[in-house]
């Protein structure tokens, strides 16, 4: 059972049971402190009887001085004023504090920081119950201490709050979510912490290689990032603590339009490892240089590297999708991998894939000024053995032809001075011993296809020989 202090409002009732005949005077109540065998000053002796119940109370309001820290106090409360049954309840109780002293149920496990009130309970001090969720402490100085009095390692942020000292292996967790809190590390030790539901923003102190996690939280304009996050929004700049740091980020999103920059801050000296899954929105990164080593795999991300990435020795490899083309903005690029599609198919030069047999050959045999461009023998069966049934769709070739063989086409008047057909027909009359000359006819037909003239180069009509013919019909 909790007990706590008449200064914060509530109040703890000693009770004993005696006889409704009883007046509020003839109970007496005395105190003693369990510790130091001390009388405790009240300014009343008398309990109070509950209605006519014949229970008699005893509230520690009475009690002249307060204690702010856990203090155990003995009652005894006798029946007196000479009365022939005279009878004493005696009993214990706990104020200011928890009878198990325990800090995770005083604080629910950490000390909750509203730097700005928006809880509008916020108060400074270090006294319990200051840094509780009801009453949250209004400075991180305060907070701190009572962190550590009560051998806590966890904020509950409401709002915006800024650290004032290091904090190695601490919990940041925002009360509502990273939308509505927020935690500036202003350059501050946070090694070995983890973050949740909270908006990161600052510098971030301590070693680059240190482990640090976080999950659902908001990366704003970081600076000294490192260690692993699961579903981070970056905004703003961000930029990897340089000298041999590792950040992943799983679900990594851009939001906004201007997306977010992210500075790998390689210093070629040191090996610099950043991986990114499920990358979504705008992206431009930045000083990718030797030795480091970025790994993306992309959702739809649009990716600019600006002219500070040099990858030298070092690597950067992408795959997924793309939300827009690789956009260069002056990098340099020693070694660039960019698996993702469409990038893996149509970044890569066809001198690298021309095994006998594979598409990049038979691909590159086709950009080849020259190349013959001619169907296989089973390409050409497929076409011309294929059902017209199956090709009907209005204004096709397939719906053409059939009505042409179903005599169905509709006609298009021709006006045929100015728009008749041209048959070429080259003929030449072996029945003729003297007469082998290829004979190259030009004849004009009206819309119905009846001929208009038939004549060869001398004038003559040589159609009504029995001949060979090879024609062309084509639209003038």
């Amino acid at each position: 059972m909790r007990y706590t202090t008449q200064q914060y409002g509530e109040v703890v009732n000693m009770l004993g049971q005696f006889n409704a005949s009883d007046s509020d005077t003839d109970i007496t109540v005395q105190l003693f402190n369990a510790s130091t065998e001390a009388a405790i000053t009240t300014s009343s002796n008398f309990a109070v009887q509950i209605g006519a119940t014949g229970v008699f109370r005893y509230p520690s309001s009475l009690i002249n001085t307060q204690p702010l820290v856990q203090t155990e106090i003995l009652f005894i409360m006798t029946r007196t004023g000479g009365l022939a049954d005279n009878r004493t309840h005696i009993g214990k109780i706990v104020l200011g504090g928890f009878t198990d002293n325990s800090a995770s149920n005083l604080y629910d496990g950490a000390v909750t920081l509203d730097e700005g009130n928006l809880s509008g309970n916020a108060v400074p001090g270090t006294t319990y119950p200051t840094g509780t969720k009801a009453h949250p402490s209004d400075n991180p100085a305060d907070a701190r201490l009572i962190a550590n009095r009560e051998g806590l390692r966890a904020y509950d942020i409401v709002g915006a709050a800024t650290l004032d000292a290091n904090h190695l292996r601490w919990s940041f967790t925002g009360s509502t979510g990273p939308e509505s809190d927020s935690i500036n590390m202003g350059g501050f030790d946070v090694d070995g912490s983890g973050f949740e539901r909270i908006s990161v923003t600052g510098a971030m102190g301590g070693l680059p290689e240190s482990p640090i996690n976080g999950s659902e939280c908001i990366l704003a304009s970081v600076t000294g990032l490192k260690g692993t996050w699961v579903t981070a929004q970056c905004t703003g700049t961000v930029v990897q603590a340089t000298g041999g740091s590792t950040v992943q980020i799983d679900n990594a999103l851009s939001p906004g339009l201007f997306g977010v920059t992210y500075n790998v801050n390689a210093d070629g000296l040191n090996t610099q490892t950043c991986r990114m899954a499920d990358v979504g929105g705008v992206w431009t990164f930045r000083n990718i240089n030797t030795f480091a080593t970025v790994g993306l795999v992309l959702k739809g991300a649009s990716i600019t590297l600006d002219a500070s990435t040099s990858t030298g020795f070092g690597v950067l490899a992408m795959f997924g999708i793309h939300g827009a083309p690789l956009t260069l903005g002056g990098a340099s690029l020693g070694l660039l991998e960019d698996f993702t599609i469409p990038g893996a198919n149509w970044d890569q030069v066809l001198s690298a894939h021309l095994t006998a047999g594979t598409t990049g050959a038979k691909l590159n045999a086709t950009t080849v000024a020259g190349a013959s461009m001619a169907l296989t023998a089973g390409a050409v069966d497929d076409i011309w053995n294929e059902l017209l049934s199956g090709h009907t769709i209005a204004g096709s070739g397939g719906d053409a032809l059939t009505q042409l063989l179903n005599g169905t086409v509709s006609r298009q008047a021709i006006d045929i001075t100015t728009d008749p057909w041209e048959l070429h027909t080259y003929i030449y009359r072996p029945g003729l011993a003297t007469d082998t000359t290829i004979h190259e006819v030009y004849e004009l037909f009206d819309q119905d296809g009846v001929a208009i003239a038939g004549n060869d180069a001398a004038g003559n009509n040589p159609l009504a020989d029995s001949t060979r013919i090879l024609a062309e019909r084509r639209r003038v």
